[in-house]
């Protein structure tokens, strides 16, 4: 009897040690955030659910750059990224921005020059005409290839890319804006595409 009664005691104590070291091991996981080699914390902690991260929303895209608005009525985030909030200035001041039609003049003119900013590998597959490239991340040890008597407007594939590009030229005192829509706007506007087959 009191064999069995000794075996009940140690089976019950070995299951709760189980427990108790499973919830304290539980307890001591955590998931960090890290973003730019820099530690984020949160008020809201990260959650592993089913085998998914979840992470707050707002925190990561504020420490991106970019605006988070809840629309109740609606039941929908709203983010605005840093790059559209970049657009939306352009558009605002009716800065850095020019259409096609525009550019294909200067260009014909001899006043401007065009400025791809996309992967060799999105270039290898079509390309404007006569355009110089140089992708983004090239750009700032490449600078001595643009010629400084001419505007320059710059495409890519969603406009992104491009809008940093101008940015960054437009520092350092180039006369840049951004060519809205890239290869479409221009092959409207009645310019020369140079495609590859794929």
């Amino acid at each position: 009897m009191k064999t069995r009664s000794n075996l009940t005691i140690t089976i019950v104590s070995a299951f709760l040690l189980a427990i108790l070291g499973f919830a304290m091991v539980f307890a001591d996981y955590s998931i960090s955030i890290i973003i730019d080699n820099k530690s984020v914390q949160s008020d809201v902690p990260p959650q592993l659910v089913q085998n998914r991260t979840l992470v707050p929303l707002r925190l990561i895209s504020e420490t991106m750059g970019a605006e988070v608005e809840w629309i109740q009525g609606d039941m929908t985030v709203e983010i605005l990224t840093p790059y559209q909030k970049f657009l939306n200035r352009y558009n605002e001041n009716g800065m850095y921005i020019k259409q096609a039609d525009e550019i294909l003049e200067m260009v014909n003119a001899e006043e401007a020059i065009v400025l791809d900013v996309r992967s060799d590998a999105l270039r290898s597959k079509g390309y404007i005409n006569g355009s110089l490239h140089i992708p983004l991340p090239q750009l700032v040890e490449r600078l001595e290839e643009l010629p400084e008597d001419k505007s320059i407007a710059v495409y890519c594939a969603k406009n992104i890319n491009a809008s940093y590009a101008v940015a960054i030229l437009n520092m350092m005192d180039h006369d840049a804006f951004l060519l809205e829509d890239g290869m479409n706007a221009w092959l409207t506007a009645g310019g020369e595409n140079t495609y590859f087959s794929t």
